[in-house]
């Protein structure tokens, strides 16, 4: 593959990166990598030079940027859950806190252990939930059997 005229010696950069930054110089070095400005921040923001590295630019619209829309937060947050989901913090639920457990409820993903279930726990359904799984259940049952009995159907008509 060649390179382009709008991004000479390598592949351009991904469409999230061009919809929410602004691309400035590159780096001195040899690894093509180049600034960013976000596009909410400005100049002038927290978000005037940010490297293109490590989805920086993208950690920076959903942990830092004030001015962006919470639209954009969530595309980029969608994003970066299926590219890097060890970036995003797990959402605490129940009574976990960081002091019955340190280091397993932040969003630091090298401090967490792999592969265990340490820190995790199995707490029951409330009756409302219950009452939504059981329909979700109950609706999926349904609708497999009545897309059987159509097909059923179907081949006896034809």
């Amino acid at each position: 593959m060649g390179s382009n005229s709008t991004n000479p010696g390598g592949r351009p950069p991904a469409k999230i990166l061009t919809d929410h930054f602004k691309p400035l110089e590159k780096l001195d070095n040899k690894s093509n990598r180049r600034f960013y400005e976000c596009k909410y921040c400005g100049p002038s923001g927290t978000g005037a030079r940010i490297e293109g590295r490590d989805h920086q630019p993208l950690k920076h619209i959903i942990f830092k940027c004030q001015h962006a829309p919470q639209e954009a937060k969530n595309t980029v947050r969608a994003y970066l859950a299926v590219k890097a989901p060890e970036l995003l913090p797990e959402p605490i639920e129940g009574n976990l806190t960081s002091t019955t457990n340190p280091g397993l409820t932040s969003g630091n993903s090298a401090k967490r252990p792999r592969g265990t279930l340490i820190g995790y726990t199995d707490a029951a359904l409330t009756p409302a939930q219950q009452d939504h799984a059981n329909f979700k259940l109950f609706q999926s049952v349904y609708w497999r059997q009545f897309i059987v009995a159509i097909a059923r159907l179907l081949t006896y008509i034809v």
